[in-house]
């Protein structure tokens, strides 16, 4: 009789339902590995493990196709593992050994049977095997990420879930290095289980394969708002995203995207907001021209924010400047268009800041174009201090015509 167990991956595997099963012998297989399959099937459950035992010390062989059988047997008497502990025993003892062994065909028998044991050692013994058998099995990889994501959602949710066999699992998609396991890790270590979790995950994070700065973009442009904070921090604080094009990719994606989203709650309002004032300070550390329209849209919102007291006038300084770096006709235009509302307000005797106007004009000057000819030179007719004047004079010295 045969069954087919499904994997949780989108592959099957046939499993012979014996009670106790021996493996058809391959070719060129050791007699003595052909021993102790027999071995097993015929001993009680005691025995079976002191056969494991044995054959581990046969370290001249390769007992893998054994270690296999006894994790199959295990799946087709799963009842056993309820209440017999030596069957428990040796489960663990099995899967240690196929890990042991690298003996790779053995994974799927390893991932089936963690898909039905709970026990934590038993689980953490198997993630081990796991990170050494299952490299190269995008399948199984998966089906892996699919779990981590299973237990980061039952966590989110404010239930309790296994850290332990959490942690092993990041390691060792993280020693399996794929790629497309960055999301399921990342959110891992967003979520903020324990410490020695959340450490784990940032260690695995950086041992995947693949773009690492495009990887931090990628949740940046898809995570939650949390996750997309927590990329643009770690993006700018990572020895890995060192290089000034790099750090301008990342900041960028993080500014628009912080621009794209809404919210109306209030803690992730201040985390958009957050990282927008920090993309804007290193796009314009880095001189960044390649986000002049994002630049302007920020520019905008910090104004909005200023008037109603939610930003600072250091962050409507930061803005401006950040405009200042862009080099485009759009910044000149817009930083104008600031420029002859604040020139208004002199000339109607309303209060302005004088730092601010400094800042427009000075970043004008910078821009050198010809859209703020006209507004500078008006600057100079008004009732500003002379310090303004002087600045607003070197600006028009600075237009290129």
């Amino acid at each position: 009789m045969k069954r087919c167990r499904f994997l949780g991956m989108g592959a099957a595997v046939l499993v012979f339902g014996f009670v106790s099963l021996v493996l058809p012998a391959q070719e060129g297989q050791d007699p003595r590995v052909e021993a102790y399959q027999r071995n097993f099937v015929q001993a009680g459950m005691s025995v079976k493990l002191q056969v494991l035992q044995d054959a581990s010390q046969e370290e001249s062989v390769n007992m893998g196709p054994l270690y296999q059988q006894a994790v199959d047997f295990l799946i087709n008497n799963s009842f056993l593992l309820e209440n017999d502990t030596t069957a428990g025993d040796i489960a663990i003892f099995a899967v240690r050994l196929i890990g042991d062994q690298g003996y790779k065909p053995a994974r799927y028998s390893v991932w089936e049977l963690f898909s039905m044991y709970k026990n934590t050692n038993f689980r953490v013994a198997s993630m081990n095997t796991l990170g050494g058998i299952a490299e190269g099995d995008e399948k199984l990889i998966q089906a892996m990420n699919n779990w981590l994501d299973r237990r980061n959602s039952i966590y989110r949710t404010g239930q309790t879930v296994d850290q332990q066999v959490v942690r092993s699992c990041v390691n060792n998609l993280g020693e399996l290095g794929n790629p497309d396991s960055f999301s399921p890790i990342f959110t891992t270590m967003v979520l903020r289980y324990s410490d020695a979790v959340t450490r784990a995950a940032r260690q695995a994070l950086a041992r995947l394969d693949g773009d690492y700065t495009e990887h931090l973009i990628q949740v940046i442009k898809n995570g939650s708002i949390q996750e997309r904070h927590t990329a643009l921090v770690i993006g700018l604080e990572s020895e890995e995203v060192s290089g000034e094009d790099q750090r301008g990719r990342v900041a960028a994606a993080a500014l628009e995207a912080a621009l794209d989203l809404d919210t109306t709650q209030a803690e992730n309002y201040r985390k958009l907001q957050e990282m927008r004032f920090t993309a804007a300070r290193v796009l314009t550390e880095l001189e960044w021209s390649a986000s002049s329209d994002e630049a302007v849209e920020h520019l905008n919102r910090t104004i909005s924010e200023y008037d109603r007291g939610d930003a600072t006038l250091s962050n409507l300084l930061e803005a401006v400047a950040l405009l200042g770096t862009m080099g485009t006709k759009e910044a000149a235009v817009r930083l104008t268009s600031y420029l002859e509302l604040l020139n208004s307000y002199v000339e109607n005797g309303e209060q302005y800041n004088a730092q601010l106007v400094l800042a427009i004009i000075r970043n004008l000057g910078i821009l050198g174009d010809q859209a703020a000819y006209n507004d500078l030179l008006y600057a100079t007719y008004l009732d500003y201090p002379s310090s303004v004047k002087k600045a607003a004079r070197e600006a028009i010295d600075s237009i290129q015509w």
